[in-house]
């Protein structure tokens, strides 16, 4: 994590705060701050006591202390405000960024893809210069068909 990305305060302040007004769970599975758990088989955290430690770990279970994350709701680093940031656990977090991920991949394979026109020429639109190869992108990687209107959201959202 870099942390040169974040307020000087992250870490004292602002990180404590949110962790402490979401009660230290996840917001959307309720697991909590430093609970031990293991990955169960469709990724989520399975909470264990001591007990089913030991019985988790004789299966081959790994077993971590989870420490929770606070996530930016609409990706934006610098967007701090409380309304913005969410307590979640790794799992939940990375559930919650998958989509964003995945649509800046498409963006970066766009840009490779149509390097000519990486650069914005004034004269035509962002969508005439990213639209046609971030449709072709996800034909091709997703077997997808996507409208003009959904490729032009794509772009919107990233430029």
């Amino acid at each position: 994590m870099n942390y040169a990305l974040y307020p000087p305060n992250w870490r004292s302040e602002i990180r404590p705060f949110i962790l402490a007004r979401d009660k230290y769970k996840c917001q959307h599975c309720s697991l909590p701050q430093n609970a031990m758990a293991y990955r169960g088989t469709k990724g989520r955290y399975i909470q264990v006591d001591a007990f089913a430690k030991e019985w988790a770990e004789n299966r081959g279970e790994k077993v971590k202390i989870i420490k929770l994350h606070v996530a930016h709701l609409n990706h934006l680093k610098d967007d701090i405000r409380p309304v913005n940031l969410l307590s979640l656990c790794p799992h939940c977090h990375s559930k919650h960024d998958a989509q964003h991920k995945k649509i800046a991949q498409i963006m970066f394979k766009a840009s490779i893809k149509d390097s000519t026109t990486f650069v914005l020429n004034k004269s035509r639109s962002r969508y005439n210069t990213f639209g046609p190869a971030i449709k072709q992108i996800i034909r091709e990687d997703y077997n997808l068909l996507i409208s003009t209107e959904t490729a032009q959201a794509i772009v919107n959202l990233f430029i």
